[in-house]
């Protein structure tokens, strides 16, 4: 048990019980009521994420994270992160000026639920959209990988959440 929590309450502390007290600062300094000082809470970053499956072929496009990030050196498929919650209308749009897609060369196979993770600091919702591509894309830092490979890869939680899902 955390004997902190259970003898040192923010709001009426148990000093005169407390078997440290002679040893105690803010006992002996006569200052329980300001210490410890409590940090403020880290305000929560809502980040919104829509995956791009996109099917070429037997293989699907999968990167490594390598940015300072979350998920850092794990795997994930093309993303389009935004400040808001999108409509599928602008994410397409912002993929083919990426040059990720090309208008009228895939096919929409589904789009997911809303997928939801709440980190210490970041709160994620995001979803998945799989395309069947007729083209390769010219642009996009991924790798083309087959769905057995692609088992050998490491996945952040959220994503694994979505592959694990019944289609």
């Amino acid at each position: 048990m955390d004997f902190g929590a259970c003898v040192c309450k923010p709001m009426a502390p148990l000093c005169h019980e407390c078997p440290f007290n002679a040893d105690c600062y803010a006992y002996t300094n006569d200052q329980v009521q300001e210490l410890p000082v409590k940090a403020k809470k880290q305000k929560l970053r809502s980040r919104y994420f829509y995956f791009l499956i996109l099917h070429f072929g037997k293989k699907k496009a999968v990167r490594l994270r390598t940015k300072k990030d979350i998920w850092q050196d794990l795997y994930e498929f093309p993303l389009i992160e935004t400040e808001k919650a999108t409509n599928l209308r602008e994410i397409l749009s912002l993929a083919e000026n990426n040059q990720w897609i090309k208008k009228g060369e895939y096919e929409m196979i589904s789009i997911s639920r809303t997928y939801k993770q709440l980190l210490s600091h970041q709160k994620l919702e995001g979803q998945f959209i799989e395309l069947v591509l007729t083209e390769k894309p010219i642009n996009g830092d991924w790798n083309w990988v087959t769905p057995a490979l692609m088992k050998k890869l490491a996945f952040p939680r959220f994503i694994n959440a979505y592959l694990a899902d019944p289609k």
